[in-house]
């Protein structure tokens, strides 16, 4: 078993799939109450439905995604009061898409509703996913034992949040390795992110209300390439110069370490020949996993220095995880893949738009 990768469509092959970026709609689930919502200025007059002026979500891959929108018909004026509730806590899933052709781009619960009494009343939501939970968990102080496996433990914290962001055995990118004792100081977040999943080569990423574990590599692979003729408005992309040496030490009895080190760039000057050094000591008994965590720590830090901003069209897919190419827009810059890092799909009176960053490209 592993985790499913994105299957790769050409612009043209994504513009089929969503009926020409035309008609741009979006639903939201609430347990079984199901809200179509049409956007205020795409709205025929006399038209049935809740009207909303605005959807935004924001997903990331590194902390807490969020959505917020508003319905703007939910007043009832003759019996005066607000004829739309939604429960704090309850479940909530966002479809966005085009006509009748959607896809689920944000799920997790409902954190605050607010109303507004006016001219033009309104319900405001604003809605998390899992990930908020984890990181309110506060710090938890745990000891775990050797010769654990990475995956094993993985699971069985992220297992207090089933209910929030599940980690299915099919959502698993399986590795073997095992750990040394371990003691957890952390939030079950950050513990997963920034300690177990590096020590393991994997990454902790959310989709559509479902925790992967993925190579961190790889991630999703590659959804589609993006130009001036392929959907995308505008992009930049940072490249910074780096000289990073990374030393990790594991069990000093047995004299276990290893280094890892990448340059990005021409150095101009030999300042510019002394690295930034990264020193870390790991629960590992042999040289290959202290080798590999090195391998990671470079490249994180190589990673957040290969920035690439963008806005295209609307397309649902484009989640943190995915990687997009671009096409046309500089030969330095294309055949090369981009992974997404956060991603803002927004619907307004102007249409529907993804803002985007990507951090590492390939």
């Amino acid at each position: 078993m592993g985790v499913p990768s994105v299957s790769y469509l050409s612009f043209k092959g994504l513009s089929a799939k969503y009926g020409g970026f035309l008609a741009p709609t979006v639903s939201v689930q609430t347990g079984n109450d199901l809200m179509s919502l049409l956007l205020k200025s795409f709205a025929p007059a006399g038209a049935n439905g809740l009207l909303t002026d605005g959807v935004s979500v924001t997903l990331n891959k590194d902390s807490a995604s969020s959505a917020t929108f508003s319905v703007m018909n939910c007043y009832d004026f003759k019996n005066h009061k607000f004829n739309r509730n939604l429960s704090i806590g309850s479940r909530i899933t966002i479809n966005i898409g085009y006509g009748s052709k959607t896809s689920a781009v944000f799920a997790g619960y409902v954190d605050s509703v607010s109303y507004e009494f006016s001219d033009v009343p309104r319900m405001t939501v604003t809605a998390f996913d899992g990930v908020k939970l984890m990181m309110e968990s506060g710090t938890t102080e745990r000891t775990w034992e050797n010769e654990g496996m990475y995956v094993s433990t993985i699971t069985e914290i992220m297992s207090k949040y089933s209910d929030a962001c599940p980690l299915l055995p099919t959502n698993i990118d399986m590795t073997m390795k095992k750990h040394g004792m371990m003691k957890q100081n952390s939030n079950d977040y950050a513990y997963i992110k920034d300690v177990l999943c590096k020590y393991c080569d994997r990454d902790l990423i959310m989709k559509n209300g479902y925790a992967y574990l993925v190579n961190y590599k790889t991630k999703f692979g590659k959804l589609t390439d993006l130009g001036p003729a392929n959907g995308l408005l505008s992009v930049s992309v940072e490249s910074g110069y780096m000289k990073v040496k990374a030393v990790v030490t594991g069990d000093k009895l047995k004299n276990v370490y290893a280094e890892s080190s990448i340059t990005t760039g021409v150095p101009t000057s030999s300042a510019m020949n002394n690295p930034t050094e990264i020193s870390k000591q790991a629960p590992f008994d042999n040289a290959a996993d202290c080798k590999a965590y090195a391998d990671r720590l470079v490249n994180d830090a190589v990673r957040d220095v290969r920035v690439s901003r963008g806005t295209c069209v609307g397309i649902p897919d484009l989640v943190p995880g995915v990687g997009v190419g671009y096409v046309d827009v500089d030969p330095q810059w294309d055949n090369k893949t981009y992974y997404v890092d956060t991603a803002t799909h927004t619907l307004n009176s102007s249409g529907y738009t993804v803002s985007f960053t990507t951090k590492g490209w390939s």
